[in-house]
C-alpha cells in the first residue's frame, strides 16, 4: 500500500469514528435537559464543521498523483493531525 493510500484509510477511519461520536452527541442531546441542549447542538455543529473540513482534506488528497502526494504529504499530515486534536478537543467538552 502506498503512503498516501494509507493516510487515506486512515483518515478515513477517522472520519467515522467521528461520525458516531456525532450520533452519540446527538442521542445525548435528546434526552438532555432543556438548558443543557443549545450548548450539545452547538457543539455538534462546531463538530460537524470539523468532519466537513476533513472529508475535503481527503477529496484533497484522493484528488493528486502519487508524485504530486510526496510534496504536500507533511503539510497535509500536520494539518490533518490539527484537525483531529482540535475535534477531539472539541468532543471532551462535551464529555465532561
Amino acid at each position: 500500500m502506498s503512503e498516501k493510500a494509507a493516510f487515506l484509510e486512515k483518515a478515513q477511519a477517522h472520519v467515522e469514528v467521528w461520525q458516531a461520536d456525532v450520533e452519540k452527541l446527538r442521542a445525548k442531546a435528546a434526552v438532555a435537559a432543556a438548558d443543557a441542549r443549545p450548548k450539545i447542538e452547538g457543539e455538534i455543529k462546531h463538530l460537524e464543521t470539523r468532519i466537513a473540513e476533513g472529508k475535503a482534506k481527503l477529496a484533497e488528497v484522493a484528488r493528486v498523483s502519487e508524485d504530486a502526494w510526496g510534496p504536500m504529504k507533511e503539510g497535509m499530515q500536520s494539518a490533518w493531525e490539527s484537525l483531529r486534536a482540535g475535534f477531539e478537543e472539541a468532543l471532551e467538552k462535551l464529555e465532561k
